[in-house]
């Protein structure tokens, strides 16, 4: 498919040049907060407890994928900034070449013609800027391969059985794992408050 809208084209470029990585995974995030949860919440397919359990897990999920996802995109993106210092040498008559600092603060520091070669000093810094994100953005993505299990994991269902409690605060299985003699959780009906309602509460409020 080839764009060709100016307007679009724009956005676009906008979008790529003004929000980082980071601020993309937030927005992720942020839009999978407000519309996720209320999915599970009305799937009447399912029964009140297997709604809530799905509300809890969800939330559990989205907090804590996005809240490691940005500290590592913003880490990964910060470590390359520490690690592609470089000094401006002026060339004669064509602007300004980018050269290395020392071989540690400058470890990231790509030797590619478009900044190796003489720049101005504007188009320096564009460039620099853009390999930046660019790189911090690849970096983060491959540590996330590592914190999905190490962190991710295990942050989702430590926060699910918060949530759990929080939701239904009154389910004896929440607090003490009562289970039924076919080995399913038990649940009281009769003295659990229903989150439906305790939403549509919060609402009015």
């Amino acid at each position: 498919m080839i764009i060709d809208n100016k307007k679009i084209i724009s956005g676009i470029k906008f979008v790529g040049e003004k929000i980082n990585s980071p601020e993309q995974r937030l927005i992720q995030g942020a839009t999978a907060l407000m519309t996720q949860p209320f999915i599970d919440l009305h799937n009447k397919e399912q029964d009140e407890d297997t709604r809530m359990m799905s509300v809890a897990r969800t939330l559990a999920k989205i907090i804590a994928g996005t809240t490691v996802g940005v500290l590592v995109r913003h880490y990964s993106i910060k470590m390359i900034n520490a690690l592609s210092q470089y000094r401006k040498v002026s060339v004669a008559g064509n602007g300004i070449r980018l050269v290395a600092v020392n071989k540690l603060k400058s470890f990231f520091l790509p030797g590619f013609k478009t900044v190796s070669h003489a720049l101005s000093e504007k188009a320096a810094e564009q460039e620099m800027n853009l390999y930046r994100k660019g790189m911090g953005t690849l970096i983060g993505t491959v540590a996330g391969l590592f914190t999905n299990f190490m962190i991710d994991a295990p942050l989702t269902k430590h926060l699910t059985g918060v949530f759990y409690k929080k939701i239904k605060p009154d389910d004896p299985n929440a607090k003490n794992g009562v289970k039924s003699s076919n080995g399913q959780n038990h649940t009281d009906l009769n003295k659990t408050p229903s989150l439906l309602l305790k939403l549509q509460k919060e609402v009015n409020k």
